[in-house]
């Protein structure tokens, strides 16, 4: 069974700042999913939140933001008095649960097909965050997500059109090349993480892909996906990469809110705002660019 979990402000009931999701029109606002590997506990899926929150949220101990929530995945049997899970992978039937169940009435009504740029503005409420392995997930969930819609009558290429407002931020990934080619990804990847960058022939792509970028942060364009790479210490923890005092983690940030901006956008009109890699790229570069004039600031001021 999966449990859909969002993170909330600390409470008597809610020990963790964490409470387990009853309603299934979580969809209808700009969110952030997080999907890690193997969740054996509560805590595990707050630590991936609280990341998310402290970048997009930061509020998140005071209030929760109606348009920026954020979820977290747990799968299997859930033991209450505990707060732990099975502690095992998503399975098949676990992810065609998730898109009939949460999904659906994003791109279904009374039982039909919806406009395919209504479904395409309806997409771009979700931004999902994966974190090592867990990016197989995605994977799942887009097949789910494609027999799914076929069911209703979407032809291949109307699903291509809304799987292009799919925003999607891996970290520390390792299974990039399968992820549709037709989303929005953005990669984020210490090139010295020998977990996640577990050869020399993906570190080599790594370090030949990079196309622009200074500070020690590199852009790698691998047409279906966007890379940015660093040079780090072989540190995997995911909060090591999402330190918004670190470079990587303040781009993680301008990609997560330059989504959930344009998602609000979205949400705010009746028609389509795409989100596109140029959007994305665009937001990336000033970011890099403030980082480039406090380095230089610092320097000045040393000197």
């Amino acid at each position: 069974m999966i449990h859909v979990c969002e993170k909330v402000p600390k409470t008597q009931d809610c020990p963790y700042g964490i409470r387990k999701v009853e309603e299934t029109n979580i969809f209808e606002k700009p969110c952030v999913v997080t999907l890690i590997a193997v969740p054996n506990h509560l805590k595990d899926i707050n630590g991936s939140l609280r990341c998310v929150a402290n970048m997009v949220n930061p509020n998140i101990d005071n209030e929760v933001n109606p348009n920026r929530r954020i979820f977290g995945l747990g799968y299997g049997n859930f033991d209450s008095k505990s707060s732990s899970f099975s502690g095992r992978i998503l399975y098949p039937d676990e992810i065609d649960e998730f898109v009939e169940t949460y999904m659906k009435n994003m791109f279904v009504e009374e039982e039909k097909k919806i406009n395919v740029y209504e479904a395409m503005r309806r997409m771009r409420n979700i931004t999902f965050l994966t974190y090592c392995n867990a990016d197989t997930n995605i994977l799942r969930i887009q097949n789910s997500m494609r027999e799914f819609l076929e069911k209703y009558g979407y032809s291949n290429d109307e699903i291509d059109l809304i799987f292009c407002q799919m925003c999607v931020v891996t970290i520390s990934s390792r299974n990039l090349t399968k992820i549709d080619s037709k989303t929005v990804l953005f990669n984020f990847a210490d090139v010295s993480d020998t977990i996640a960058v577990d050869s020399q022939e993906m570190r080599s792509k790594l370090r030949n892909g990079i196309s622009w970028g200074y500070d020690g942060v590199k852009f790698a364009n691998f047409g279906t996906f966007i890379s940015c790479v660093t040079y780090g210490n072989d540190d995997h923890a995911l909060y090591r990469y999402m330190d918004q005092n670190d470079n990587l983690g303040k781009l993680i940030s301008t990609v997560l809110n330059t989504s959930l901006d344009n998602a609000l956008l979205n949400c705010n009109s009746d028609t389509l705002n795409p989100i596109t890699y140029e959007k994305i790229g665009n937001a990336l570069e000033s970011t890099l660019k403030d980082i480039h004039k406090d380095k230089q600031r610092v320097k000045n001021a040393n000197n």
